[in-house]
């Protein structure tokens, strides 16, 4: 805060935040190591300049920024190279990918193994830009205030989630027969039930805008 003369006072406010952080088990089905990696960083500024143009005419400026930014990234303990598993992506993302077996239909409960697919590589920063303004006016029991604002908001991301895949099992059964054809069943081969890749562009840039503006008039009565 300064007062840069009587009739005119500066203030300005600075916060920040840094909070990384590691999830050790991000499933609580996953058998081999499952972790993930997020990071949020905040910033907030703001700019207050106070002006008195008489003693019955105030000015008050207003100005900030505030940004905050979420980040989330697998742990790699394993590659899909060396459990002979091939990705279109495995230049870019060679981690091991994700499979589920829901082992809950046959024998037991689900397991997972694998580097997590969903909720991570999850990049998103959000940006807030604010200027307003406010003029007060009093003379005697009479008062008005009038004032405006403007918000810029930034929202950028890149949803790269699932780009090692993801490959899914109903059962035990089906994971342990991979491959099996089963000629009472019309020589169908038991498969994998599902599988999903991210591919493409996932970045993504949004941008808004707010504006309002008021008018208040005050009496006092006694």
């Amino acid at each position: 805060d300064h007062q840069l003369t009587t009739a005119n006072r500066f203030s300005g406010k600075y916060f920040f935040s840094n909070q990384p952080s590691r999830d050790p088990l991000a499933n609580g089905n996953a058998l081999t190591r499952f972790e993930r990696e997020d990071t949020t960083y905040q910033r907030t500024f703001s700019l207050t300049n106070l002006h008195i143009f008489s003693p019955s005419v105030l000015n008050e400026f207003r100005a900030g920024l505030f940004r905050n930014t979420n980040d989330s990234n697998p742990i790699r303990y394993f590659t899909n190279a060396e459990f002979g598993i091939q990705n279109p992506l495995d230049a870019q993302v060679p981690d091991l990918t994700q499979i589920n077996i829901r082992g809950d239909r046959d024998v037991g409960g689900q397991l997972r193994v694998g580097t997590p697919a969903d909720g991570t590589r999850i990049y998103d920063q959000q940006t807030t830009y604010t200027l307003g303004n406010t003029l007060t006016m009093t003379k005697g029991r009479h008062s008005i205030r009038t004032g405006a604002e403007m918000r810029r908001h930034h929202l950028d991301g890149d949803l790269r989630e699932g780009q090692n895949r993801r490959h899914n099992f109903r059962s035990w059964f089906d994971f342990l027969t991979v491959g099996y054809r089963n000629p009472s069943d019309g020589n169908r081969a038991r498969q994998i039930d599902d599988t999903a890749i991210t591919y493409g562009e996932t970045a993504r840039a949004y941008r808004m805008t707010d504006v309002n503006a008021f008018i208040a008039e005050d009496w006092k009565l006694t």
